[in-house]
């Protein structure tokens, strides 16, 4: 039996942008988009009319606009909203009070540009492959250097190329860089292994721009307009 959930992990002590999960972006709460994107995928419908989609928070304000877009809320304990709380925890908690879902779906507010496309052909793509968790990425014709660690003299080792035969981008397949956009799992493993990614883990590839998150307020701007040209766009057609 496969029964997924969306979680969305919406905690009130947000400190580089205050209450960024609520902040109007593009005339809407910015947690109102991956929300929106849940529903819109047809994977969370339930026999009580309420989509299987949650937002885990601490903050009542965050709440109420999540219901308002939705939502159904679970509300986390103090323990997994602080600074120092990782996501992790607060999954761990949702899995542990929610027994009747085999598999989780984790959207990232700060990932607006999320499909609900995307998520669709995430979740086929993990039931396919009957994968244990899955994660989103990007594909980068990036060179990776790393400093030398055994001194302080400033030079760098190349870790994903030969300098001598550097290869065309034609000629490269590229790396698979996590976007932090959508993770899969299922609930057994998450509540053994303490952990979001574990056994056969398996990707979705998503557009170049959704390596962009929104964790500066500089971010603000820029993810607005790459979102009212390419989301915007697709839940239009």
């Amino acid at each position: 039996m496969n029964n997924p959930v969306t979680l969305i992990l919406a905690r009130g002590g947000s400190k580089s942008i205050p209450l960024k999960n609520i902040k109007i972006f593009n005339r809407y709460p910015l947690i109102f988009w991956n929300i929106t994107s849940a529903f819109l995928s047809n994977l969370f419908d339930n026999d009580n009319n309420h989509p299987n989609i949650f937002v885990s928070t601490d903050h009542e304000q965050i709440a109420k606009e999540s219901i308002k877009s939705g939502a159904q809320v679970f509300y986390r304990s103090i323990q997994t909203a602080t600074d120092t709380a990782s996501s992790e925890s607060a999954m761990i908690e949702f899995a542990k009070a929610h027994p009747e879902f085999d598999i989780i779906i984790l959207l990232q507010c700060t990932s607006p540009l999320t499909s609900h496309e995307d998520i669709k052909k995430a979740y086929d793509k993990f039931i396919r492959l009957g994968a244990d968790s899955l994660v989103s990425v990007t594909r980068e014709h990036r060179f990776i250097w790393k400093e030398k660690e055994e001194d302080q003299t400033g030079f760098v080792d190349p870790q994903n190329y030969d300098p001598i035969n550097r290869p065309r981008r034609q000629d490269w397949n590229g790396e698979l860089i996590e976007n932090g956009a959508i993770y899969i799992c299922k609930r057994i493993g998450l509540l053994k292994y303490k952990s979001r990614l574990f056994g056969n883990i398996t990707y979705y590839e998503m557009h170049p721009n959704t390596r962009f998150e929104i964790d500066e307020p500089n971010d603000w701007d820029i993810m607005e307009q790459l979102h009212k040209k390419m989301y915007l766009k697709n839940i239009s057609n």
